[in-house]
């Protein structure tokens, strides 16, 4: 089995790069952007992590909607926007650790996907830089989201703490 790995040097600014920096975009182009830029550059976006309801969709589903981020807005339970969450620009370790503010639920159902996505206004709509999609399940389910109550209530308070992303620094195949 071949295998591929980074030195510790690549992986060492890895997160850093992924979460905060970038190359000047041209155009609409918001792929060279890191996943929780804001308004880098003079362009209007932010990272979006929200929690749904019923069937998860494809990223390519989500990238292929001009206004994804509204096209399942009456699915969203919970709502974070980049200034709800609690980012360090200089976050070095792997795996990265986000945390956010509590905020209110807008609805109440049970829960059953997410995303964390890069978003930018454009005269296009509202368009999806780097998304994250995974499910959501109970503790101990495997879920890539695992929560200890699926049920969602309107108006009560949630927050993220200690939801990682791990990037690895080898792969096998």
């Amino acid at each position: 089995m071949a295998k591929i790995e980074f030195s510790q040097g690549f992986m060492s600014g890895l997160p850093a790069r992924i979460l905060k920096n970038g190359n000047q975009p041209i155009g609409d182009d918001i792929q060279n952007l890191g996943l929780f830029s804001q308004n880098m550059f003079g362009i209007k976006g932010c990272c979006s992590f929200r929690i749904f309801k019923g069937t998860k969709p494809t990223i390519a589903s989500l990238k292929n909607e001009t206004t994804a981020r509204d096209v399942y807005s009456n699915d969203c339970l919970l709502r974070f926007e980049h200034s709800d969450l609690d980012l360090n620009d200089t976050v070095v370790e792997n795996p990265i650790n986000v945390k956010s503010i509590y905020k209110p639920a807008i609805k109440s159902d049970v829960a059953s996907w997410f995303y964390m996505s890069r978003t930018t206004n454009t005269d296009k709509g509202i368009l999806l830089g780097h998304t994250i999609v995974g499910n959501v399940g109970l503790i101990g389910s495997g879920a890539d989201l695992e929560l200890p109550d699926l049920n969602i209530v309107a108006g009560n308070l949630y927050r993220i703490d200690n939801f990682k992303i791990n990037l690895p620094s080898s792969w096998e195949y």
